[in-house]
């Protein structure tokens, strides 16, 4: 079971805090990254430190060893989870 963080909290300038849009280069040549939430560090994503959790991703930082929500079509790139049915069709 994902130990979730409980409450709002802020120290400091946190990624999730700032207004950015983040844009991906999905070349398959070139590894996934993402950007902790809590301590800024960039890191490939790897399969092995993503969970998924009551439908959300989950993926522990390298550095920090804290948890942090990572995009769900990231988690299908990996083979971590299924890609979701477009319902429009």
């Amino acid at each position: 079971m994902i130990e979730k963080p409980q409450g709002l909290f802020k120290i400091g300038d946190r990624a999730a805090d700032r207004s950015t849009v983040e844009r991906r280069d999905l070349s398959p040549d070139r590894p996934l990254r993402a950007q902790c939430r809590h301590c800024n560090e960039y890191q490939d994503l790897r399969s092995q430190r993503v969970e998924v959790d009551e439908g959300r991703v989950w993926c522990r930082c390298e550095r920090c060893d804290e948890w942090f929500l990572i995009r769900w079509d990231d988690a299908v790139a990996l083979g971590v989870a299924k890609p979701v049915a477009d319902s429009s069709a």
